[in-house]
């Protein structure tokens, strides 16, 4: 969790990171609808029966075909590349998901159903956040090694006069 937090305060204070980290709670929340309703009507073979029982690979690539479906728009105003934005959203998904699952591990082994309360029907409030868990402290690496650049976009256009 802390990583996490370290990562978001990292990318948040770089200039463009607040449209990146737009993009990444775009195509985590598109994987995760994406995964739901695709395994919950494909259905199929279990992802991780021991972890997650209710988890098929067809949710997982579903969840991959929703992240990358979400953030192609972004084509529009050219800030990567259209290859950049389908393996990134693929990526970001693939990330989502393996967060999703470690959470769901924890949860297992501490025998607890839900991490919390906050959110009734939802698995606990962490199942909210999981996938940043682990999308978010592989992006700051992969800026910090200028493996992935930032947006070049003036927030001045989106202000409020």
């Amino acid at each position: 969790v802390m990583a996490c937090l370290f990562s978001l305060g990292y990318l948040i204070n770089m200039p463009g990171g607040v449209i990146l980290i737009l993009l990444v709670a775009l195509a985590i929340s598109a994987s995760d609808i994406g995964a739901y309703f695709s395994g919950r009507f494909i259905g199929g073979a279990k992802l991780a029966p021991q972890i997650s029982p209710s988890k098929t690979w067809s949710g997982s690539c579903g969840g991959v075909v929703a992240a990358v479906f979400i953030i192609l728009p972004v084509i529009a105003l050219e800030i990567y590349p259209v290859v950049t934005l389908i393996v990134g959203g693929a990526v970001i998904a693939v990330l989502s998901q393996i967060g999703d699952l470690i959470e769901s591990h924890l949860k297992r082994r501490l025998g607890v159903k839900d991490s919390s309360r906050l959110i009734p029907g939802h698995g606990g409030f962490l199942d909210r956040f999981d996938g940043y868990l682990t999308v978010l402290p592989v992006l700051a690496v992969l800026v910090a090694a200028d493996l992935v650049g930032l947006p070049d976009i003036d927030l001045n256009i989106m202000s409020f006069r």
